[in-house]
């Protein structure tokens, strides 16, 4: 309701209000593919392996490469850090499937608001979905 009332635009919802949605939709999509980008810093640390990753809020995660990171072509880093054998996998099979376009693993904060409670996502991944990217 912020969003029709905030952005002025009532008339175009009232004339198509799906095709409303789905315009606005694409938008917030696209600011949030921006926000996580613009949002995430990773650099080597000294000459060792280790890595310092801010995400967001400058909440820190340090990893070392060799045990818990996997090598990365489709994430913004070069390496995603893992918490379980589970994780890795699933990081395994977003490097290897060709819909995949770019995956995050997110941070441990960052909630999702549902009208029963709050989710926690691990990862965010942009898809391509017959032809069309999906986040």
């Amino acid at each position: 309701m912020e969003i029709l009332i905030g952005c002025n635009r009532l008339k175009d919802f009232k004339n198509n209000s799906q095709k409303f949605i789905e315009e606005v939709t694409k938008i917030i999509q696209r600011e949030i593919k921006l926000l996580l980008k613009d949002g995430v810093k990773y650099y080597k640390i000294g000459e060792y392996a280790y890595y310092a990753v801010e995400l967001f809020q400058n909440e820190e995660l340090l990893a070392y490469s060799n045990d818990n990171t996997i090598r990365s072509e489709k994430s913004p880093f070069d390496h995603v850090f893992y918490d379980s054998d589970i994780e890795a996998s699933f990081a395994k099979r977003f490097e290897n499937d060709e819909n995949v376009k770019v995956y995050v693993k997110l941070p441990r904060w960052f909630r999702i608001d549902t009208p029963i409670s709050s989710y926690n996502s691990y990862w965010a991944l942009v898809i391509d979905k017959n032809g069309e990217e999906k986040l």
